[in-house]
């Protein structure tokens, strides 16, 4: 099992051999998983983030109306 900040090549993970990928665990849930390497390493994962509405995907998915700032007036 990786450890928190393991990195390792994409290829032997099944994933492009260009990039470095790092072993995370969310925060919130402590589910493990390989990020490609990049300045911002992602605290939760996507199940979490969009829980508490961090996610973009989570936001565009949700209706028009539902969506922080809905009711603004412009």
């Amino acid at each position: 099992m990786p450890q928190v900040g393991d990195r390792i090549r994409g290829g032997a993970i099944g994933r492009s051999d260009r990039r470095w990928h790092i072993w995370v665990e969310c925060v919130d849930c402590g589910e493990g998983r390989w990020v490609a390497g990049k300045q911002f390493l992602p605290e939760r994962c996507q199940a979490c983030a969009k829980k508490i509405g961090q996610h973009a995907l989570g936001l565009l998915t949700l209706p028009l109306s539902e969506r922080p700032g809905a009711n603004r007036v412009q």
